[in-house]
């Protein structure tokens, strides 16, 4: 990233795919927001380039009837072998119009493949011939995920001030985050399985109140139904042992098949929550059966 951008990470509840802002540090030029899911085609290698093309083709088509333009024109990303693909309208509302600080009268927008992540890319801009943007498809062609080393066995999750600490069984898993706020009330933990293809964040903070497995499910639930990803999306409940449990399932995202399974699993204890994510990419019936051992692993343990 260049020195004279800054960044924010949102980081949705339940899990859901993390989106990253890039701005220019002192003015508002532009506006690039980069949103990762996971490889839609369920595999170790990066989703088939002609998978991305078509999905791209599919989302400048539904902005196509508010633009300048009249034909949709899909390009490659910069580089030898293209794996990623994006088109860039005018939006035909605020071409030629004084602009405001939250209106761009153009965007480039595509997705592209970064290992077995898949980026969904916007980028909003003032000026139709900025330079900002060659540099904004470079850095997405350049794209690469930084992989760690698998956790050998069991981890510990804790707060500060607390006797207890949540105990999960990551065998096989690599920690890609391990983060506390700077109150340290907080704590989130982040980790994959790329031979199972399973991604798991594991979020423990403390609560307005004291709050059982079941309450801290419905205190977590009700911000997840509030997302608009949520419309239309069912979700089931249930327990397994001490654990409150709900599952759901997406089954494509900007127009890209994924049918990606997520069961979250919550203990409350001492005015305090835990939220345990599992999600995975392509699920088929049998695959709950790769992170059932995460599941029958937590529990409670002395400090």
């Amino acid at each position: 990233m260049p020195a004279t951008w800054k960044s924010s990470l949102d980081q949705p509840p339940g899990g859901r795919p993390p989106t990253i802002t890039f701005q220019p540090a002192t003015t508002q030029e532009f506006e690039l927001k980069v949103t990762a899911t996971w490889d839609p085609t369920g595999r170790a290698d990066a989703p088939s380039p002609a998978a991305i093309r078509s999905g791209v083709q599919r989302m400048g088509q539904k902005l196509l009837p508010t633009a300048v333009e009249e034909t949709l024109v899909v390009e490659s990303l910069p580089g030898a072998t293209p794996r990623g693909y994006h088109y860039t309208l005018s939006d035909k509302r605020s071409v030629g119009k004084p602009s405001t600080p939250d209106d761009y009268p153009y965007i480039t927008q595509g997705m592209t493949s970064a290992g077995d992540l898949l980026l969904a890319f916007s980028f909003f801009f003032r000026t139709k011939d900025t330079p900002e943007r060659e540099a904004v498809l470079a850095m997405l062609a350049g794209a690469r995920v930084k992989t760690e080393a698998a956790v050998p066995g069991p981890l510990s999750l804790s707060l500060p001030g607390y006797p207890w600490g949540v105990r999960l069984d990551l065998a096989g898993f690599a920690i890609t985050a391990d983060e506390m706020n700077s109150a340290r009330t907080a704590r989130r933990i982040a980790a994959e399985n790329r031979e199972s293809s399973i991604t798991l964040t594991a979020f423990l903070e403390r609560v307005p109140e004291s709050m059982d497995a079941k309450a801290c499910r419905t205190y977590y639930a009700a911000r997840l139904q509030r997302s608009p990803i949520m419309k239309g999306i069912a979700v089931r409940m249930s327990e397994l042992g001490e654990l409150a449990v709900l599952d759901y399932l997406i089954k494509d995202f900007q127009g890209v098949p994924i049918n990606q399974k997520h069961v979250n699993a919550y203990l409350g204890q001492d005015g305090a929550c835990l939220d345990v994510h599992l999600s995975k990419i392509q699920f088929v019936s049998g695959d709950e059966a790769s992170w059932q051992p995460v599941l029958d692993s937590i529990r409670l343990e002395a400090r």
